[in-house]
């Protein structure tokens, strides 16, 4: 049994057109959130703190009209290329619209019949891939982010009480972040912060509450062990050293988005 329970069910019937174009207009969607995560990104890092400036080319300054910034087609049809300067556009632009997208559907396509955790999980991922950028980018988590994101899950669950008296999903929630954010924090204090930061924490606070107790079990699991091989594997190439700091939140994530996702058959299969 999926422990996310609906608020109410949408039968396939009710959705007006074919499930592929509902996907469709998911994904879509997500792309475009994906270029708005872009702009967020470049002028957060760029300590631009005005989002309604027109977006220009980060190389010639160049002011960038609409058809040049559709999500994907315009980094295809440009060939990776700025239109004006031609100097390339960098590849993290069109995988975090691609990320997105694919998210967005995966959310659709797993949780349609639960509207409201869909709602949920739409406007989390923007953040988990901001926190994802930043960690990479800076090694530091932004709170802005983790805060939006916690009032966001809070409210779900608070409104799953008031109007469902859902007690064991609350249930579910807190054990999941006390034991996430538990297990970074002894680790945080036994390193005295060197190990990871406190934003990982806080973190654990936030995943352990949008994918409870078993899930976030998998998803600490599947964090290490990929960022274990990763490690390795940057070891190896030689584009990191023994020594190198490897950003854990990016790891942690991807293990939440494996586990959200493909949880239940990997507890079945392995368990």
């Amino acid at each position: 049994m999926h422990r996310f329970q609906p608020l109410f069910i949408i039968e396939d019937k009710v959705l007006n057109g074919p499930p592929l174009m509902w996907g469709l207009f998911f994904f879509i969607l997500g792309a475009c959130i994906g270029s708005f995560v872009n702009v967020i990104f470049y002028r957060f890092s760029h300590k631009e703190q005005h989002l309604g400036m027109r977006s220009i080319c980060p190389q010639c300054k160049h002011r960038l009209s609409w058809f040049d910034l559709v999500p994907l087609f315009s980094f295809i049809w440009l060939k990776g290329r700025c239109r004006y300067c031609k100097n390339k556009i960098s590849i993290h632009y069109p995988l975090v619209e691609l990320s997105l997208g694919v998210v967005y559907w995966l959310n659709f396509h797993y949780f349609h019949k639960t509207p409201l955790f869909l709602f949920l999980s739409l406007c989390l991922w923007p953040a988990l891939v901001l926190i994802s950028l930043f960690d990479i980018k800076s090694k530091t988590i932004p709170d802005e982010f983790v805060i939006f994101s916690l009032i966001a899950n809070l409210f779900y669950l608070l409104i799953m009480q008031i109007f469902f008296h859902d007690t064991k999903l609350l249930q579910e929630s807190l054990l999941g972040a006390f034991f996430l954010a538990g297990f970074f924090l002894i680790l945080y204090l036994v390193s005295q912060g060197k190990w990871i930061g406190f934003g990982d924490v806080k973190l654990g606070v936030l995943l352990g509450l949008y994918l409870g107790f078993s899930k976030s079990l998998l998803a600490l699991f599947l964090s290490y062990l990929l960022g274990g091989i990763i490690s390795i594997g940057l070891v190896a190439l030689k584009k990191k050293s023994l020594k190198s700091e490897i950003p854990f939140a990016p790891f942690l994530i991807l293990g939440s988005f494996i586990s959200l996702f493909w949880g239940d058959y990997l507890f079945f299969y392995l368990f």
